[in-house]
């Protein structure tokens, strides 16, 4: 649930981005001539012109007015009627403008097909014409028809025609706008480094020309590069800058976003209060406009960080005021987070089956859409609410089908990128055909000569590469059984610590048992516990000598079911909250063993001493360290003490043992912080 939801919110920043960036672009597809006329006084200014280049310029701002008012018909006859007319006058400037016009009319009904054909129309009349103006419009608007289609190899060839006669025009506007648009795409296509390489070649230009909305989109893009490159202190600098410029001109929209990403940076940082501030801030503006859908998405935004901070009647306020506007759009999608994220508090407050009518709910939602994320997280949620039912044959089944989609989205993603790696090579190697084809005699037979040179170096190197990793491996297997023997002399030593005491213990309260005395009873409990705890230790290192749990998701779901049947014993109320980030990572054995067994020890000691009424337990994925927080609200104590310090000793023993960063903070009456940091 966590992240499906704020990929979908990401997505639909993105589409405001872009729609924002077109919106702009259609200025250029048009006379330069003021946009503050309303289209009833352009109607009526057209009825006192005469046929003129004057009525087409006219003509082509009401067909603008028209498109960003939604009345794409309108704008279409109107459109004609300008392109008839600059083609009885002869005015090229005007037929362009409105061959470009009619574009943006099936742009936005979202038929890029037509569009495009109209862009491509706009840039040959442009080219017949030498209309330089026109052919840098045409080729700009082309490459953004192809970025909507996610054709981004056919997109950066227009937008680098468009910059290079935006360039010979001097037009600064028009560069900066190109810039902006390479952003686009190298974001969409994970490439960072050239994204905010664009975008910061549009800050300057932005600020150069003292654009103060342009200068804040550029800082929002380049927050949203940092984002995605999980540099979460630099996305949060940048959201702050851009925030800055939309409040001097007062762009509630962009200020909203701003908020609503600075709170979703802030949860991903375990800042759950700041994230829920920064969130409901972004809500509130939303809320004032007017636009229901986005206020709705933030809405569900502040349920999900009320859960992780156990407000869940707040929680459930907020999806169900989010989940009325869906449902009222017939928003799928959205009702089927909403859903999910009801099902989440229920589960959360230990009701498995109002839990199960929710998820149940989400699914067939997201199945009508087919949204395979929401599914698989669907599928997530019920195998762990019917583990926490103890029915292990429908959580076993959940957890197949979970696996399944799971596997399914990541041969999507991989297919995907391996089509867009292929396209690239192709137009590079194309490249390469054309230069080497303009290339005389001779320099073709140096580089033969050379290439055989190469070839001879090559296989030499070649030869003793393979020498070397054979020594390599040798000693590498050498090692391998050398520190396979040590995590086998390590066990070996939790076997005879833990099993050995214990059995002592057991032959002391025998012996006890057998006098017939008032101790009779207290004995046979002890042994009773002490074979409980026997069977305990013998599960834990039988379950991290399995080669099956090596993947982190093993350990997660190891983990929630430590802590749910301690915790509901104990009757503490819990939040256990994992990035799904974490799933995939992989554990060596004695990582695995260390981590696991240091979390059971913290938990063991808040469970017998804190009397604690509310606990937390974050795992988070940080620029590829694992973070481990566990917070109570106990009665807490003295680190320093002596006895309690020796308690401690195991775990920063452990820590060790893993090269892991571990701390605790507590004092008397304020509970307990324990953290854990290690390098996944």
């Amino acid at each position: 649930m966590t992240r499906s939801q704020f990929s979908i919110l990401t997505c639909g920043i993105k589409t405001i981005l872009l729609l924002v960036c077109f919106s702009y672009l259609v200025f250029f597809c048009t006379a330069s001539f003021s946009q503050t006329s309303k289209i009833d006084s352009l109607q009526r200014s057209l009825k006192s012109m005469g046929e003129d280049t004057n009525k087409v310029n006219t003509l082509n701002q009401l067909c603008r007015e028209y498109n960003l008012a939604g009345e794409l018909e309108k704008a279409k006859q109107t459109s004609n009627d300008a392109l008839l007319l600059s083609r009885k006058i002869d005015f090229i400037p005007g037929s362009v403008s409105a061959i470009l016009n009619t574009g943006n009319s099936f742009f936005y009904e979202g038929d890029y097909v037509k569009a495009l054909e109209s862009f491509k129309s706009g840039l040959a009349e442009s080219e017949k014409g030498n209309y330089k103006k026109g052919i840098a419009n045409s080729n700009n608007n082309i490459g953004l028809a192809y970025t909507y289609q996610q054709n981004y190899t056919e997109a950066l060839k227009f937008h680098h025609a468009a910059l290079k006669a935006y360039q010979e025009l001097q037009d600064t506007n028009g560069i900066t706008k190109s810039f902006n648009n390479f952003g686009i795409i190298y974001e969409e296509q994970g490439n960072y480094p050239e994204a905010l390489k664009s975008y910061i070649s549009c800050l300057q230009l932005a600020e150069k020309l003292n654009d103060i909305k342009l200068t804040g989109d550029a800082y929002f893009n380049i927050a949203n590069v940092y984002s995605g490159n999980k540099n979460i202190k630099q996305a949060l600098i940048n959201y702050s800058n851009a925030l800055k410029y939309y409040h001097q001109i007062d762009f509630k929209q962009g200020a909203a976003l701003c908020y609503v990403n600075m709170g979703h940076k802030y949860q991903e940082i375990d800042s759950l209060q700041s994230g829920y501030e920064f969130t409901h801030k972004g809500y509130v503006i939303l809320d004032q406009i007017g636009d229901e859908a986005s206020a709705a998405q933030a809405k569900t935004t502040l349920g999900h960080i009320n859960v992780l901070l156990g407000n869940y009647s707040k929680a459930l306020e907020d999806y169900s005021a989010a989940l009325k506007v869906f449902t009222a759009n017939n928003d799928t999608l959205h009702m089927s987070n909403c859903y999910r994220g009801i099902g989440e508090v229920y589960y959360y407050q230990g009701k498995p089956d109002d839990a199960l009518k929710y998820f149940y709910i989400s699914l067939d939602y997201a199945k009508a859409v087919g949204n395979k994320a929401n599914i698989s997280g669907c599928y997530g949620s019920l195998a762990n609410v019917y583990e926490m039912k103890n029915d292990f044959k429908n959580a076993y089944v959940y957890h197949k089908l979970y696996f399944a989609v799971n596997d399914s989205l990541f041969n999507e993603t991989k297919a995907q990128q391996i089509a867009e790696m292929q396209t690239r090579f192709e137009s590079e190697k194309k490249d390469n055909d054309i230069m080497l084809l303009n290339k005389d005699n001779f320099i073709q037979e140096a580089e033969i000569k050379k290439q055989k040179l190469l070839k001879y170096f090559v296989l030499g190197g070649f030869g003793l590469v393979i020498i070397m990793l054979l020594l390599s491996y040798r000693t590498y297997r050498i090692r391998q059984s050398l520190r396979l023997q040590d995590i086998r002399n390590k066990i070996a030593g939790d076997l005879h610590d833990d099993i050995g005491s214990t059995l002592n213990s057991i032959s002391i309260y025998s012996e006890v048992a057998r006098r017939k005395d008032e101790q009779q009873d207290e004995a046979l409990e002890m042994i009773g516990e002490a074979s409980r705890k026997i069977i305990e230790s013998m599960s834990d290192i039988v379950w991290t000598v399995n080669p099956e749990n090596d993947s982190f998701e093993k350990i997660i779901f190891r983990m929630k079911s430590l802590a749910y049947n301690l915790f509901r014993a104990k009757k503490i109320e819990f939040t256990f909250h994992s990035d799904e980030a974490l799933n995939d990572k992989k554990l060596t054995l004695e990582a695995r063993r260390n981590f696991y067994l240091l979390f059971k020890e913290a938990v063991n000691n808040m469970i017998k001493y804190s009397n604690a009424t509310r606990a937390s337990i974050t795992l988070a994925s940080i620029d590829d360290t694992i973070r481990l927080v566990i917070n109570d609200n106990g009665i807490g104590f003295n680190p320093s003490d002596e006895v309690i310090g020796n308690g401690l000793k195991n775990m920063k023993r452990r820590a060790e043992e893993i090269n892991a960063q571990f701390r605790i903070e507590s004092s008397p009456g304020n509970g307990t912080h324990v953290e854990l940091s290690m390098k996944a």
